[in-house]
């Protein structure tokens, strides 16, 4: 079953090229991904000729600035941005902007939205399981840079408590509890680009390679995965709290059980079990090569795996001894470490798919447009529309050892990411030929972004750093795994009241929650309090600028209350979730939040994030959001605007913050009239044309 690479010769060279040796000369690393970018460039061109097309012209400055920071940083430039570039007259100002970007905590937030979306990724994974850690898992290993390949292992292989500290990786197999065969589907769509989920109740009606008995034998990899921390109970703690459970069960009966159950899961959850290597057919399985319940051991299915685990089946007596924990739904083979096993072949170079999925998906989200759509359903015979950049895209990875940030760095020096962009083919069936990138519809999260640079100077302030929220997760986890005997028997005599004496509970919690927003409302209090004296002298000095018509002072002053605003709020990455990148909000946002309504995914399965027109979306930015901005002299646009003195100059402004370009001659005429008539009326139309403009709403 393996899938050969289309045109083996290239993938061949690029594994030549060495992108990033140690300490390289910049000049010999520059080169290096000019070499990869001109091999990609040239499988699109030899394409492009071979259909009688011809590349699409490079773009202006404009409308590069707003691309590149739209695709890399995930947002629209602000002002300051945007004139920094365009005033800059280097003539590498364009790699260095690539090259910032890419280290910038503008794109982190865009790729923690971006894995978010692929890895089903939440605030809340399931139960009583916080999606926290996970979240900080990816968010740490995208500013570290994890190799791709070791991102993925981690993955698959984490083991522990779900909510201890460093040990977010474990949220990957957490987000399927409880259906190992669902997450192994799962991790073939993403990592392979192979939906084989059907074939797990039959075989696959397209493709011949995979037969509900292929499925389980890639399974049987994961056979024995449990979603409970077993090792809790060799701790200390652990062996306290199975004391605990023999009192409470002799006192308060079922009511302990339950309580010392749901209080002990905040510790248990988790992953155990590194892998069997066999796994049980359903009982409902039909076809003759085995019996419905009988065990098959881990094959894979395509490419070369030297070292699969021997299954190890257990005896009786073997059984008896295992822990409690581990005894309920085991199956009858040992721990073989066949998780290791399967990361291992899932992430070598002879997996012939794994490399060039990645790579694959880090194109589409650099052109809009995959080399082949959709990235995720290849088969034995899919007809790549172009093999030779297939080809590039995968040697290209591989070359660069799974360093994504290095792959992108080679994207966006290729001639076509800096061509003007073309429209796709309508229907699907014609395949895009990439004479420019793609147009491409902003996604929820670059939407709301871009909204925020016409509210705040700096955006990517109000990125939290990575741990930040996961902290409290972590720190409830250790407060309760140190507790002592006393505050532990504190503990579970509360939780045991939740189910002897609910109302009683009810009682306790509504005077704890009390207390809590007493203190909080307490400190709230003291601290508008100082914040007021300290805003009392700006008021009254923005009073009387606004008598003198001194827009300059006005927009000075506005920006130092906008400060206090946010000190107010709690910082900038504090509790103003408001207005915070996409990425600090809730994952997903909360239903009616604009996010949704712009086709956030709901991250109940893969890439379930859409980029469709709707009404709801049109009178979401039709009504409400221009007033907001411009009513409130704080903001971001209101202080730009309001420093300029000529109508001119406002119609400047209003487009280098809106769609980061000066105004055509005659759309510079068309507005100057209504400004100069009335500018509050005249303005607020501006800005509600822009922000409704397809321009604004599309990357170009």
């Amino acid at each position: 079953m393996r899938t050969r690479s289309p045109v083996p010769g290239v993938a061949t060279l690029l594994l030549a090229v060495t992108l990033a040796p140690v300490a390289p000369s910049q000049s010999a690393e520059e080169r290096a991904l000019r070499q990869a970018a001109e091999r990609i460039d040239a499988a699109v061109e030899q394409d492009l000729r071979a259909h009688d097309l011809t590349p699409n012209p490079t773009v202006d400055d404009a409308t590069f600035v707003r691309r590149t920071w739209l695709r890399i940083g995930g947002r629209a430039p602000t002002l300051a941005e945007t004139r920094a570039f365009l005033d800059d007259r280097g003539p590498d100002k364009r790699t260095r902007l690539v090259d910032d970007l890419l280290a910038s905590p503008a794109h982190q937030s865009r790729m923690v939205n971006f894995w978010a979306d692929l890895l089903r990724a939440k605030t809340r994974l399931v139960r009583q399981t916080s999606g926290e850690p996970f979240l900080d898992f990816i968010r740490r290993s995208v500013a570290d840079n994890v190799p791709y390949d070791s991102f993925v292992r981690a993955m698959l292989t984490a083991e522990g408590p779900a909510h201890a500290r460093d040990n977010g990786a474990t949220g990957y197999l957490m987000r399927d509890l409880g259906m190992p065969h669902d997450s192994m589907a799962n991790t073939a769509r993403v990592f392979l680009g192979t939906r084989i989920e059907c074939a797990q109740c039959h075989d696959h009606p397209f493709d011949d390679a995979w037969t509900q008995r292929r499925f389980f034998e890639l399974s049987a990899f994961q056979g024995g995965l449990r979603y409970t921390d077993i090792g809790l109970f060799e701790t200390e703690l652990g062996k306290r709290l199975l004391a605990s459970a023999r009192d409470l069960a002799g006192e308060y009966g079922d009511a302990g059980q339950r309580a010392l159950r749901r209080f002990g899961q905040q510790l248990a959850v988790g992953i155990s079990g590194s892998g069997a290597a066999a796994v049980a057919l359903p009982d409902d399985y039909q076809y003759e090569d085995a019996k419905p319940g009988s065990f098959v051991t881990a094959q894979v299915p395509f490419g070369q795996l030297a070292d699969v685990p021997e299954p190890h089946r257990l005896g009786r007596l073997e059984l008896r001894r295992l822990p409690p924990l581990a005894r309920r739904g085991a199956i009858p083979y040992a721990d073989v470490d066949s998780r290791a096993a399967f990361a291992r072949w899932l992430t070598s170079d002879d997996n012939p798919r794994f490399a060039a999925v990645i790579a694959a998906r880090m194109f589409a989200l650099a052109m809009g447009r995959g080399p082949l759509e959709p990235v995720d359903d290849l088969h034995d015979d899919t007809v790549f529309p172009n093999p030779a950049l297939w080809s590039a895209l995968e040697g290209t990875m591989r070359a660069v050892r799974y360093d994504l940030r290095q792959f992108e760095r080679i994207l966006y020096r290729t001639r076509l990411y800096q061509r003007t962009a073309a429209a796709p083919p309508e229907g699907g069936d014609e395949p895009f030929r990439f004479q420019g990138p793609a147009i491409q519809r902003l996604g929820a999260e670059q939407l709301w972004d871009s909204l925020l640079t016409l509210a705040l100077d700096d955006p990517d302030a109000t990125i939290a750093p990575p741990g930040a929220r996961a902290e409290p997760v972590y720190a409830r986890f250790e407060e309760i795994a140190n507790l002592s005997d006393t505050e532990l028997a504190a503990r579970l005599e509360r939780e045991v009241l939740r189910y002897a004496d609910p109302e009683e509970y009810r009682r306790v919690v509504a005077r704890e929650r009390r207390e809590q927003l007493a203190a909080q409302q307490e400190l709230s209090r003291q601290q508008r309090e100082a914040l007021r004296e300290q805003a009392a002298p700006l008021l009254k000095a923005l009073r009387d600028a606004r008598r003198r018509q001194d827009q300059r002072e006005v927009a000075r002053i506005a920006a130092e209350l906008a400060a206090l605003r946010q000190q107010a709020a709690g910082g900038p990455a504090g509790a103003r979730r408001a207005l915070a990148r996409a990425s600090e909000l809730p994952s997903p946002a909360p239903d009616g939040h604009l996010l949704r309504e712009f086709g956030q995914s709901d991250r109940e399965t893969i890439e379930a994030a859409n980029r469709d027109a709707t009404v709801p979306q049109a009178l979401r930015l039709l009504n409400g959001f221009v007033d907001e901005q411009l009513a409130d002299p704080s903001t971001a646009l209101s202080r730009a605007l309001a420093a300029c003195s000529r109508p001119e100059d406002v119609v400047e402004t209003a487009f280098l913050c809106i769609l980061q370009r000066s105004p055509a001659p005659d759309e510079l005429r068309t507005w100057l009239p209504d400004l100069r008539a009335d500018r509050a009326a005249a303005l607020g139309d501006l800005v509600w044309t822009l922000v409704n403009s397809h321009e604004f709403r599309f990357i170009l």
